[in-house]
């Protein structure tokens, strides 16, 4: 085992301490229900990835894991990309069918002389905020399970195999998990809010590009904002793990609003004004680097270093320096540009969808 596996073999264990207190931290507040619904699709990439890495550079260990599914959660772990695991267009209408489906779902019960009145209340679309900013929806987790089913059962699944994953990782390699966890930070006030969709999809400059577009943003702020207001929080300025979410969350938002930009409103007429707030977060310099930066995605997401890099990254070198040479930056300065993006990103979609203001909501709807 050479340097170079040692320090991608450090960063699964260092991400599985850290996913662990999150994920028995998160337990212990009041919402929690609303906290792990954001988390699906990072544990499930987590879990993925770091079993490659691990039965790549240490074979032996196949044994350990050899009655897990692991790829009962490789669906989920695409849904970590946001928008950007297949064409724009199939993804745009694989979350306009989950919306079709929640709406009747919530309304199919709503016959009779009073039917049209119920209908006319009834939200579909349930949003989890904290401090007031969307941090995930009802739509974005019914995305996140993947080909799965959100059912009690399924949830439960993915629960028990991360939760045997790490216990089993962690022993693996002499780790006691004893002790690990706590309560989280301070967050904002955590509050649900029910509305129609397309009061959301529709609403604002972004709205106006087409419910399609709508939908598919209306998923990137929700990622965006669970990063800002959820995860960062939860994590301690120079945390690994930290910096890996907020990196990917960052990394996929830029390609998927390209995506949205380039194959859903390019030509579409009457998208003016939503072209216009993506070019805005688009034009930015820091998403002209976290662009730029596959290879450094490449390594935060799957662990080992790129094939292509490897001549050019000292066998002796650290987890830290490999970031730090794989991004051409020191690791402190990426992550104050990724924290300042997020920020950028979460105001300027908040602004495009006119979320920005005092109280928003009203009575239930977008108003």
């Amino acid at each position: 085992m050479d340097q170079g596996d040692h320090q991608a073999l450090e960063a699964c264990l260092l991400d599985a301490v850290a996913l662990l207190h999150l994920s028995r931290s998160a337990a212990l507040h009041p919402r929690a229900a609303l906290l792990f619904q954001g988390f699906v699709a990072h544990f499930s990439m987590y879990v993925v990835e770091s079993h490659h890495c691990v039965t790549t550079v240490a074979p032996e260990s196949r044994s350990a894991f050899s009655d897990l599914d692991i790829e009962f959660l490789r669906s989920s772990r695409h849904r970590a990309k946001l928008l950007d695991y297949r064409s724009i267009g199939d993804v745009s209408q694989e979350l306009l069918a989950i919306a079709k489906q929640q709406y009747q779902a919530f309304n199919e019960s709503h016959v009779g002389a009073l039917g049209p009145l119920k209908r006319a209340l009834q939200g579909d679309l349930g949003l989890s905020m904290c401090g007031g900013h969307i941090f995930w929806t009802t739509h974005a987790t019914i995305y996140a399970f993947g080909t799965q089913d959100t059912s009690g059962e399924n949830a439960f699944a993915f629960g028990n195999t991360f939760g045997q994953y790490i216990e089993r990782l962690l022993a693996l390699f002499g780790i006691n998990e004893n002790g690990i966890g706590g309560e989280l930070p301070a967050l904002g006030d955590i509050e649900t809010q029910d509305i129609k969709y397309q009061a959301f999809f529709g609403r604002g400059p972004l709205g106006s590009g087409g419910i399609d577009a709508g939908a598919s943003l209306a998923l990137v702020l929700a990622a965006v904002n669970l990063a800002r207001f959820v995860i960062s929080p939860a994590f301690p300025s120079g945390n690994m793990t930290r910096l890996r979410l907020l990196f990917l969350t960052a990394f996929h938002a830029v390609a998927g609003i390209t995506a949205v930009q380039d194959g859903l409103l390019a030509k579409r007429e009457g998208s003016e004004r939503a072209r216009a707030v993506l070019r805005e977060v688009l034009g930015h310099s820091d998403a002209r680097w976290i662009r730029r930066q596959g290879h450094l995605r490449n390594l935060l997401a799957h662990y080992l270093v790129d094939c292509k890099l490897a001549s050019s990254v000292s066998i002796a070198a650290s987890r830290t320096d490999t970031i730090a040479s794989v991004a051409g930056a020191a690791v402190e300065d990426v992550e104050q540009l990724v924290q300042r993006y997020l920020v950028h990103l979460s105001s300027t979609l908040e602004a495009g969808f006119a979320l920005t203001g005092k109280n928003p909501f009203w009575y239930g709807k977008v108003t």
